[in-house]
């Protein structure tokens, strides 16, 4: 029987260890965190995934766990700490090693933090970092936005035609975004204060406001920072990647290494939400199947 590893339990590798043991693979998912579900964890409620209507992202992680343990999908609470690609073998942290077939990479990403009072303490309780995933909740509210390239400016827009004051606070002047997306930003409305930097962000059950390092205050609902990821590809460093250090992949999702595939938010593309990374990992499994 054919043998396909998985490392990563968010939706894409649910969703591609669900494919593979229905493909009639023996399938392992790896996954170094206590509960499956990746950065879905993170949210308190999922509102985009079609077909599924205010679902908890503990939820529907659990649904998709039980699913793949319905197939016989196998999921080792482990560490991979490398990968033997000429060998085809995963090595845990604890010794073992995994022989595979195929190789599906689910690793995701890290979201960088602004690292200021008030953030963690207010993550989900009006501190976001998905616009498209949290936007409607803040709806006819006013909301700050975090940063300066490209993401930062579609997440500005997207809230513009959400709520009734969107303030985007950036620490320079010059924008990495481009000068197109900065000037429907302006005509949609949204309002800039930069230079800028945020102190902190506070309120009292919920955020309530914004402070920043100059003394002004900004009073606010929600807070949504976007100031880039960090892919979580340490075990892929011989892959190609791009310059953000996402791997790069065909359209059948394969590496640069024969029989070694990716999913999800660890992959170089354009969107990164919970139904890309379940469409990832469908088409990942079904090409490892094909190993």
């Amino acid at each position: 029987m054919k043998r396909i590893v998985i490392i990563g339990a968010g939706p894409a590798g649910l969703s591609a260890a669900l494919y593979a043991a229905r493909g009639g693979a023996e399938t392992l998912i790896v996954e170094r965190a206590p509960l499956p579900g990746g950065q879905m964890l993170l949210t308190d409620f999922i509102d985009n995934y079609a077909g599924v209507a205010h679902v908890s992202g503990f939820d529907l992680a659990e649904k998709m766990k039980e699913q793949c343990v319905a197939e016989g999908v196998r999921l080792l609470r482990k560490e991979a700490s490398s990968v033997k690609f000429a060998e085809k073998q995963v090595c845990l942290s604890d010794g073992e090693i995994l022989d595979y077939d195929a190789l599906i990479l689910c690793t995701g990403a890290s979201r960088r933090n602004l690292e200021v009072p008030g953030e963690a303490e207010f993550a989900g309780r009006g501190v976001s970092y998905c616009a498209t995933c949290d936007g409607a909740f803040f709806r006819k509210k006013e909301v700050v936005v975090a940063g300066g390239g490209t993401a930062a400016l579609e997440d500005a827009l997207y809230l513009a035609r959400l709520c009734s004051r969107v303030t985007l606070i950036h620490r320079r002047d010059a924008f990495r975004a481009p000068e197109r997306l900065v000037q429907e930003a302006r005509d949609a409305g949204v309002s800039f204060v930069t230079p800028a930097k945020i102190a902190s962000i506070a309120g009292t059950q919920k955020v309530e406001r914004v402070l920043l390092e100059d003394g002004r205050e900004i009073p606010c609902s929600g807070v949504f920072i976007a100031i880039g990821g960090i892919p979580n590809s340490q075990l892929a460093e011989t892959l190609a990647r791009d310059a953000g250090g996402y791997l790069v992949c065909g359209s059948d999702l394969q590496t640069s290494q024969a029989g070694v595939f990716a999913a999800g938010d660890v992959v170089s593309k354009a969107v990164r939400q919970v139904a890309t990374a379940v469409g990832d990992g469908a088409i990942a499994a079904g090409a490892a199947l094909q190993v």
